[in-house]
Order: structure tokens, then sequence, then C-alpha cells
């Protein structure tokens, strides 16, 4: 399991937001204008799967994006040792409330299923209230080569259409977690992934139903 290094709480400028499984292969058509003899007409594809880094943060109904937000002191530091990716900066809100934002990022060499995030939110002048949106969504994009971009204005454009693989088949809560199962429309290939929430502070997280049908997001 890897992903790229993709902001966690999203990001609305130009990126490519990659979450993959090594196994994890569709076919796919490939067009010419015109067939020759020795032409291909499938390949395989690496799936772009679950995002289950999906965060959202606000401040007083502000909404973290550091395509557009005021922020400083920005860091990302990745431990080879430990395996952990650290990003870290200052983000200033309209209303001048300033706050240290921390994520953590680990993926398990052993126990290869398992991912861990932790966000760290530090008030600098202030005292207040932070919401938090966590989840797992499907909705990710097939990029066709480096340098697209999962914008609204980005992704498969060249083909006229955004390639999405996934189909969500179930989702719901299970033991002291929540999980989600989909599966690709072609191959039937299924894809199931849960997480659980912790927090120094009594969680009380409720479903977020305008979210996309193929995603399971708490808020």
């Amino acid at each position: 399991m890897g992903v790229r290094g993709y902001f966690e709480e999203g990001y609305s400028g130009d990126h490519l937001l990659g979450s993959y499984f090594n196994h994890l292969y569709e076919m796919m058509d490939i067009h010419h204008d015109q067939v020759f003899k020795g032409f291909i007409t499938q390949g395989a594809a690496m799936l772009n799967t679950v995002d289950w880094l999906y965060t959202r943060l606000w401040v007083d109904g502000e909404s973290l994006d550091l395509a557009r937000s005021k922020f400083s002191d920005f860091t990302r530091q990745l431990d080879m040792r430990a395996g952990i990716l650290t990003r870290e900066f200052t983000w200033e809100t309209t209303s001048g409330k300033r706050l240290t934002v921390t994520f953590m990022r680990f993926t398990d060499m052993q126990s290869t299923q398992l991912g861990c995030q932790r966000i760290v939110v530090k008030p600098l002048n202030f005292s207040g209230e932070v919401q938090f949106r966590c989840g797992l969504d499907f909705n990710t994009h097939y990029e066709i080569g480096a340098g697209w971009d999962q914008t609204e204005k980005g992704g498969a454009q060249q083909s006229g259409q955004i390639i999405n693989f996934w189909t969500c088949t179930c989702k719901g809560p299970v033991n002291d977690g929540w999980a989600i199962q989909a599966q690709t429309a072609r191959s039937g290939i299924q894809l199931f992934s849960s997480f659980r929430l912790h927090s120094g502070q009594a969680l009380n997280p409720s479903l977020v139903q305008e979210e996309s049908s193929s995603a399971w997001i708490l808020s």
C-alpha cells in the first residue's frame, strides 16, 4: 500500500491524489484514430483506490485549503528510518486566528494493510472549536499521465471524461469503527477499507449525508 504526498485536507489547486495497492490493476480500452497491425487495444492500469487520508478542517466555518488559505512556516519532512511523513504549518484565518496544524502519516512495512494518520492542532492566539471531517473516499480519479490534475477543470480531459473505476457495494459501522467496500465495474475486483478514530477528547461523530455515495465520511 502506498500513497503520494498529496495534502490530506484537500487542495483546490493542481494536484495528483494517489492511493495505490501494488497488486490492483484493471484493464482499460485503448483507442487509436487509425489501427494498424500490432497496435494494442487494451492496457493495464494501476488503480487509484480509496483515499484513506480524507480530512477536512474548519474554523468558524472557514475551510483549510493551502491553495487559498493564508499560511506560514510550512515544512514537510520524511523520516526514512521511522517511515513517517510529517507536514506542519501555521494557518491564519481571515479573522486573524492562528493555529499550528501538524499531519503525520505512516504505513506499516510488517502489517502492510495498516495505515495511520495523526493530526495535531494547536491554537496560538485563541481558544475555540476546530471542526474535523474524516473518512474513506473511493471517488478517486485515474490520471492519464504525469502532470495531470484532479481539480474540476482537470483530470482525464483528453478523453472528455473523468475516469473512476470504483462503485461502492456496501458501507456502515463495524464494531468500534467504520468500513466501506467497493468494486470495479469491469473485472469485479473488490477492495475493503475500514478506519477507527482516536482522540484525547470525547468523540461524537455524525455521518455526513451529502458526500459522494462512494465515500464514508464522518464529521
